[in-house]
């Protein structure tokens, strides 16, 4: 088994299966690096329910094959799920772990 990766530094061609998300972002503020108070982590977990969900909607899910189709060093990671064809945002991207697969 191959060590977990972020989707977002796969190249173009790889197949990946979803192992995980980061749905956090950490218990830092990312701009002003400080602690954040109670209620601003309270949004953090309910952005965390939103991210995931949103997720799921997209079809990407622990488990599910993911082809990446283009990955460059800008721009949104073009995928295929569920023979789907996706745009995903590089921040997304790289919050979503993944394991290759061999094919």
């Amino acid at each position: 088994m191959e060590s977990k990766k972020i989707l977002s530094s796969i190249v173009q061609g790889k197949k990946v299966k979803v192992v995980g998300f980061d749905y956090h972002m950490g218990l830092f503020s990312r701009h002003h690096h400080r602690l954040l108070r109670l209620h601003e982590a309270n949004d953090l977990e309910r952005h965390g329910v939103f991210f995931t969900r949103r997720l799921q909607e997209m079809g990407i899910l622990p488990g599910e094959i993911i082809e990446v189709l283009r990955n460059g060093n800008i721009g949104p990671v073009e995928v295929i799920v569920k023979n789907s064809h996706l745009a995903i945002g590089r921040g997304i991207a790289s919050r979503i772990y993944v394991e290759e697969i061999d094919e």
